[in-house]
Formats: structure tokens, sequence, C-alpha cells
């Protein structure tokens, strides 16, 4: 019964090697930063740097970015938003992630869960009964005690939104956007990264349209 065990064991982790669930880690940073690239890619806008700069204003405080600065001389606008949840468009690219993840891992998955299902149960009748319970006890208190610990924790995020306004003539003028997302655990900052999210500039750009076209 074990050699069935570890042979099935073998074949499902064989196929989830072999599964887009197992891509390289090189392969996704690499995709990641040219994603970063891709979506970061500045826009012009056929309207004076005064008039765009007013837009970038008006658009950053519709997002309920607070304004921490704003230079028009070298037409640069920055502003924070810090919040217990993500961000709208974050949220909802995190969720197309997870669909297309799940589409594509589900049957190597459902093999995974009956393996597993085969290999608890052989374990089960392998092992006593009071080490069972002493087992189960021993989770119980484990779980207990990370929970405790989790919850002592207060996680939040911190957005930077960075606006480079750039006058290429009298009518035409560049932008570019830089969001940085910090993470913080207890108001404290554990982690940043820039965050290449196509649908938050085109709903920023969109605003600055609309703005400019009143």
């Amino acid at each position: 019964m074990n050699k069935v065990v570890t042979s099935l064991l073998l074949f499902s982790f064989s196929l989830y090697l072999f599964s887009g669930c197992a891509a390289p880690q090189q392969t996704q940073v690499t995709g990641e930063k040219q994603r970063a690239v891709n979506e970061n890619l500045p826009v012009v806008f056929s309207y004076s740097k005064e008039d765009v700069y007013k837009a970038s204003i008006l658009a950053i405080q519709q997002k309920s970015f607070l304004i921490t600065l704003s230079d028009p001389f070298t037409g640069i606008v920055s502003g924070e938003y810090a919040s217990t949840s993500l961000l709208p468009e974050e949220e909802a690219a995190l969720a197309s992630q997870n669909s297309e993840f799940a589409s594509t891992c589900v049957t190597i998955l459902g093999i995974l869960l009956v393996v597993g299902l085969i290999y608890a149960i052989v374990k089960s009748n392998d092992s006593s009964s009071n080490n069972n319970s002493s087992n189960r006890n021993h989770e119980h208190e484990s779980y207990d005690s990370d929970y405790s610990s989790s919850d002592s924790k207060v996680y939040s995020y911190k957005y930077t939104l960075s606006i480079y306004l750039t006058e290429l003539d009298k009518e035409r003028t560049e932008v570019r956007l830089q969001l940085i997302k910090m993470n913080l655990e207890n108001g404290a900052v554990v982690s940043q990264t820039e965050m290449p999210n196509e649908m938050f500039n085109k709903h920023f750009y969109k605003l600055m349209e609309n703005s400019l076209s009143e």
C-alpha cells in the first residue's frame, strides 16, 4: 500500500512541476519587471503644461490621495493614500490573476487532494489512537498560539503616487505615473514595491482627460 501511495505522490508531483503552477521564479520576476515597464509608459496630452498640472491635481484628489508635494515649475505632484484595504484597482487585478491561476491548476490540485486523502488514511491506520490524540492536542495548542500571535498584529497599506510632467511644447505635455506600495505591520513599513497597475493608470489618465475636456 505504501508503494502505491509513494508512486501516486511522485506522479502528482511530476505533473505539478510540468504545469504552469510551478513556473520558474526567474521567469515570474522577469515578467513582472517587463509588465511594469509596459504599464508605466508615459502618456502625452495635447494641452499646455499648466492645464495638465491643474488636471493632475484634481485627479489625485478624486482618487482620495492626500497631496504632499505640488510644484508647477518642475511639474511634480505627489500624494499619499493610507488604508487597511487594497486599492480597488489592485483588488480587481488580483482577482483576475487568481481566476487565471485557478483555471490552470484546478486539475492538478484535484489530483493532489485525492493523493493527500489516500495518504492520510494510510497514515491514520498505521498510527495509534493515543498518538493521534496527542498530535491533535498539540496542533490545537499550536493553532491557538499562532492565532493569538497574529491577532495582535495590525496590517495596513500606504500608497505613494508621483506624477511627473514634461513640457514637450506649448500644446503637448508628457505625463508619467509612479505608484509605490508599502506594506505596514503595526504602523511600521515592512516592505515596499513599485506597482505596475494598468487599470489604475488608465483610470487616472481618464480622470485627467475628463477634467481637461471640460
